[in-house]
């Protein structure tokens, strides 16, 4: 049933594409992130090629419709900017790197992934298509979730620790990467969606999203859901409902979180003199990273190839030809010059930093409004956090935030997003919206 399915989805995907290109980029989003391909590896092709066929059916869908398509807000547009260039910066250094066939893996993926994020930045134009965005991502994510806490309790073992997972082979530290984000959409839907359905659905994805953490043993996305989850608390309107929710779980990670776990997440915070060797190399590996953008502060040494140099640059040096150097900063920066990470890091900050200055009103706005909001506040510093331990450039997860952020400013712009009264968060949906209706969320 599998292969039928599957294929059938993928069908639908390239015909939405082409008729209704904005649900085509959702449908993208969502079967990238369900990751066919693997998750029916024994009922598809080895390499089907469906993320390509969505894809040229996408462009073809944009290009009949994105003359008719109002343009984003300007941070959206700045936003776009920030992303094609940085695609443009990759593309030059590859052009000077002494290591080619790396550069073109490399090139022959982020060109997908950024120009995806800026079609749906340019066509999700309104609020049911952004609710839709939301939902697909959590569904999406959480599956995946799901096999993963499934396989554990059916083996007793967690495969991912020391195996890769998923089509694109990620290691436990980019798959949890891959996560994060969605797992700050499912954070942001439990304390702002109000239909109990979607409540209860986000908060499950949540549940099973935390608990994958601990078994594949990421530190570093255990710290970043840790900061996900504060920043989560302090922006999410203070409602009863919301209270009783967050003390419920809280009540599931404790229970869920064992001596080991405890005692592996610990670990990250030891004394330098009783770090354990995976720790300890970080920080050789970070002054690795520092020292190359000093030395190729324009162009890096091009993209994907930092790898090949970490030797080089390791302290004391290293008896193995290549050591990824485990850090999005100075992964960005060693291979794509400063330049490059400063319109890297544009295609985040910008979004984040106009949606955090319109917080209040948005947090107000509306259900959808509100969990969009939760999940960029919470889930953008929490990425980074967690790519201080590894790299997600190529993983489409990872551009999603600012995707979400721009949508919502969209609406802001259009007048879609008004001055907020003040209502009680939980009856919202039986107050009715007129000149004397209260707003959503505020106190």
């Amino acid at each position: 049933m599998g292969h039928y399915v599957i294929i059938g989805l993928i069908v639908a995907g390239c015909v939405t594409a082409v008729t209704r290109p904005a649900v085509g980029c959702i449908l993208f989003y969502f079967i990238a992130l369900l990751d066919p391909a693997w998750n029916w590896r024994w009922a598809l092709p080895p390499d089907p090629g469906y993320q390509k066929w969505i894809f040229f059916s996408l462009a073809a869908g944009a290009a009949l419709t994105l003359g008719r398509v109002r343009p984003p807000s300007g941070v959206g547009r700045w936003a776009i900017a920030s992303l094609l260039l940085f695609l443009a910066l990759a593309w030059a250094s590859w052009q000077q790197s002494a290591y080619h066939f790396e550069g073109a893996y490399y090139m022959s993926v982020i060109w997908k992934i950024a120009l995806v994020a800026a079609l749906s930045i340019w066509l999700i134009d309104d609020r049911k298509h952004l609710k839709m965005l939301l939902i697909a991502c959590v569904v999406g994510s959480a599956y995946n979730a799901y096999q993963i806490n499934l396989d554990y309790f059916e083996t007793g073992v967690t495969r991912w620790i020391m195996r890769n997972w998923g089509s694109s082979q990620l290691d436990n530290n980019t798959y949890s990467l891959l996560t994060l984000p969605m797992m700050a959409i499912a954070v942001g839907g439990v304390l702002g969606f109000q239909k109990k359905y979607l409540v209860y659905g986000c908060l499950a994805a949540a549940t099973l999203q935390a608990h994958q953490f601990m078994l594949v043993e990421s530190r570093g996305a255990m710290l970043a859901a840790l900061v996900l989850a504060v920043l989560a608390l302090w922006f999410m309107p203070k409602t009863k409902r919301n209270i009783r929710l967050t003390a419920t779980a809280a009540v599931f990670v404790a229970v869920l979180a064992g001596p080991p776990v405890v005692k592996e997440f610990s670990s990250a915070f030891a004394p330098t003199e009783e770090l354990d060797s995976s720790a300890e190399s970080r920080f050789y590996l970070w002054s690795a990273g520092a020292r190359m953008i000093a030395d190729y502060p324009f162009t890096g040494v091009g993209p994907y190839v930092s790898r090949y140099y970490v030797p080089i640059y390791y302290e004391g040096g290293l008896d193995r030809k290549m050591k990824a150097l485990h850090n999005l900063i100075f992964e960005v920066g060693a291979e794509t010059g400063i330049p490059g990470l400063i319109a890297y890091l544009g295609y985040f900050f910008i979004p984040f930093w106009a949606v955090y200055k319109n917080r209040r009103r948005y947090l107000a706005a509306g259900p959808t409004e509100c969990a969009a909001t939760i999940a960029v506040l919470s889930g953008a510093p929490a990425y980074f956090v967690g790519s201080m331990f590894s790299a997600g450039t190529l993983i489409e997860s990872c551009y999603l935030l600012p995707v979400v952020a721009c949508v919502l400013l969209r609406l802001d712009a259009e007048g879609e997003i008004e001055e907020p009264l003040a209502i009680e968060h939980e009856v919202y949906e039986q107050a009715p919206r007129h000149a004397h209706a209260p707003a959503y969320g505020a106190r």
